[in-house]
């Protein structure tokens, strides 16, 4: 699956919360909306732009990698309105 390892799919990038009796109809809604899924809906589930073209292109392992880069941007935008030293224990 295009050098996508089980870390790949485990972290956080790969997971959004939603009811478990509609997670179905959620991944073919993100699948198979591509160009269609509307801008707060990306901004709402932290896809940027250019990971939306990734998973429209089917490019997982990129939507992967970049929604990881995004989630720990925001992560460390949020630790540091806090005042608080960011130290992230994942690579970027």
């Amino acid at each position: 699956s295009g050098g996508m390892t089980a870390k790949h799919y485990n972290g956080p990038e790969n997971r959004f919360i939603v009811d478990p009796e509609k997670a179905g109809a959620f991944r073919d809604h993100l699948l198979q909306g591509g160009p269609f899924l509307p801008t707060d809906f990306l901004v709402s589930h932290a896809i940027t732009e250019e990971a939306a073209s990734a998973l429209i292109n089917k490019d997982y392992p990129t939507f992967l990698t970049l929604r990881r880069r995004h989630l720990l941007q925001l992560e460390e935008g949020f630790v540091r309105s806090l005042g608080l030293q960011y130290l992230p224990d994942l690579p970027v």
